[in-house]
């Protein structure tokens, strides 16, 4: 499952909901048999052989979700990133899962 919360970067800034749209176009395109949950989760599939493997396809993830972000001067305040079958949270910096 992965969760993402986008806040504009200031008052002046009103590009929050264009960013989920184009966060949901992005996810729903990227990986087949995405569920939005709801507004800020999604439950995506992400196949993978390797944490090597892993670890790039989430850097991918990340790194467009910020760069969508960005573009629309916003900010993702929070991203993260859970196996549902195992209860365990990706530990980003660390390249690998943790309970």
């Amino acid at each position: 499952m992965v969760r993402a919360y986008v806040e504009n970067g200031s008052k002046f800034t009103r590009g929050k909901t264009r960013v989920k749209k184009e966060f949901d176009d992005l996810v729903t395109a990227s990986f087949k048999g995405t569920k939005k949950l709801n507004d800020t989760e999604y439950r995506v599939p992400i196949h993978y052989e390797t944490d090597a493997d892993l670890k790039a396809q989430l850097d991918d993830l990340l790194q467009e979700i910020n760069h969508i972000a960005d573009l629309r001067n916003c900010v993702v305040d929070d991203v993260s990133i859970k196996n549902e079958a195992t209860k365990r949270y990706w530990r980003d910096y660390e390249g690998r899962w943790e309970s």
